[in-house]
């Protein structure tokens, strides 16, 4: 969940990353935003997994991403 939306429309999740305690042998599959058609990329890298092309911002408030593992 963001709770705002991201400059530049990139958001870097660092407790995803290859190298995090919590995503230890974690492979993400795929990376949605909820209410939106627009299509993401994202890298899972040692830092981070780092989601780009969030296009435009669809609302005031929180904005949820959909990771499936």
């Amino acid at each position: 969940i963001m709770l705002a939306w991201p400059n530049g429309g990139k958001i870097n999740i660092e407790s995803l990353g290859k190298n995090s305690e919590y995503a230890k042998d974690l492979s993400i599959k795929g990376v949605r935003l909820l209410g939106s058609d627009t299509k993401l990329t994202f890298d899972q890298t040692e830092n981070g997994l780092i989601v780009d092309n969030l296009g435009k911002q669809t609302g005031e408030f929180a904005h949820v991403l959909e990771i499936s593992l």
